[in-house]
């Protein structure tokens, strides 16, 4: 019952991860994980999380991480269709401040297995979006930072022309800093 398919990004690291799935004329039968497989696949995440959110479309959330405790996660749009970014922030990484994007649906089943050290954020491109995350960390909210979705220098190609729709973002990401100011904090 081992059917998860794991693929490599070209980030190191970065896997999108195709889950068992069986399908018949009622529906499918998922499951999003299993302890003993994802080891036996190389990727070795302790789930201390299970979290999700539903956003309309046009909503924006990210790019956060959290500075101490760094949170891997798994992700997977489990109802609608939502465009998933990771940016590599580990220091050391010959990926630094590059960004993999792609969309997560539950037409496609896939989901994005995001190491600790990168920067997460999402794009709703229906009209409801449904995540639903497992993580690795607990969330600490004086850990929790980010950096701007729409920041020049990641230069990630959001799908705008896909949303007709105002952009939606919190109060908060509104205010997030940019990746160059968040590398003068790191002194890279």
């Amino acid at each position: 019952m081992s059917n998860f398919n794991i693929i490599d990004t070209s980030i190191e690291g970065l896997k999108i991860v195709e889950p068992f799935l069986v399908r018949d004329e009622r529906g499918y039968y998922i499951k999003t994980f299993e302890k003993d497989i994802f080891k036996q696949l190389g990727l070795n995440i302790g789930i201390q999380e299970l979290c999700g959110s539903i956003s309309k479309k046009g909503v924006i959330r990210g790019l956060h991480f959290q500075t101490k405790h760094a949170q891997s996660k798994l992700v997977r749009c489990a109802y609608g269709i939502i465009y998933d970014v990771a940016v590599d922030l580990r220091p050391d990484s010959k990926t630094f401040g590059k960004w993999f994007g792609m969309e997560l649906s539950h037409y496609n089943n896939q989901m994005l297995f995001i190491p600790a050290g990168f920067a997460h954020g999402l794009m709703a491109l229906s009209d409801e979006a449904v995540l639903s995350y497992h993580s690795a960390e607990k969330y600490v909210k004086d850990w929790d930072y980010g950096i701007r979705w729409d920041d020049k220098d990641l230069g990630i190609t959001w799908p705008l022309e896909r949303v007709n729709a105002d952009i939606i973002i919190s109060e908060k990401d509104k205010h997030l800093v940019t990746f160059k100011e968040y590398c003068k904090m790191i002194g890279r």
